[in-house]
């Protein structure tokens, strides 16, 4: 009776550490394609952001429109299509459309402001927001139109497809 139990405990025990073994693992792989193992491209093959700050959208290949921080200046400059696109530097998908935007620019007539994640504690709970990824459209006095959450295709193209 008592090997038993011994037994009992030693496999919860294993399948605990394994358990833990598994997730640190999973975290430790998803640092490290956020972080771009091969030096100066993404693990699609895009270049990476500019870190800088600067708009990115203006003169990039594909269009004209505005790609920049989110600030509420930024919110009533904006013109035409404003979207937030909440994103997180830790999470790959964020990372990947970030450079899909930098890399094609927004499209003409679009505003979209980069609102930190992790940071925009008011701002989320403002637009119902639960998960990075999440593109809210605005309207010129802040207020919802749509939102739409494409973690699972995160795409310039995805993004532009959400709109309302």
């Amino acid at each position: 009776m008592n090997t038993k139990i011994v037994a009992i405990v030693v496999a919860v025990v294993i399948l605990i550490g394994g358990a833990f073994a598994f997730i640190g693992l999973s975290n430790s792989a998803m640092r490290d394609y956020a972080s771009n193992s091969a030096p100066g491209l993404s693990q699609s093959g895009v270049p990476p952001a500019d870190d800088s700050g600067a708009e990115t959208g203006t003169g990039a290949p594909g269009g004209t429109g505005v790609y920049t921080d989110y600030s509420p200046a930024a919110v009533s400059a904006a013109n035409g299509t404003t979207v937030l696109f909440f994103h997180a530097p830790w999470c790959p998908q964020c990372v990947a459309l970030d450079r899909d935007i930098t890399a094609n620019g927004a499209p003409d007539g679009w505003t979209i402001l980069k609102a930190d994640y992790d940071s925009s504690t008011e701002l989320k709970r403002k637009y119902g927001v639960t998960l990075q990824t999440t593109v809210v459209f605005i309207d010129s006095d802040g207020e919802l139109i749509a939102k739409e959450i494409v973690y699972d295709e995160p795409t310039l193209a995805s993004l532009v497809a959400a709109a309302p």
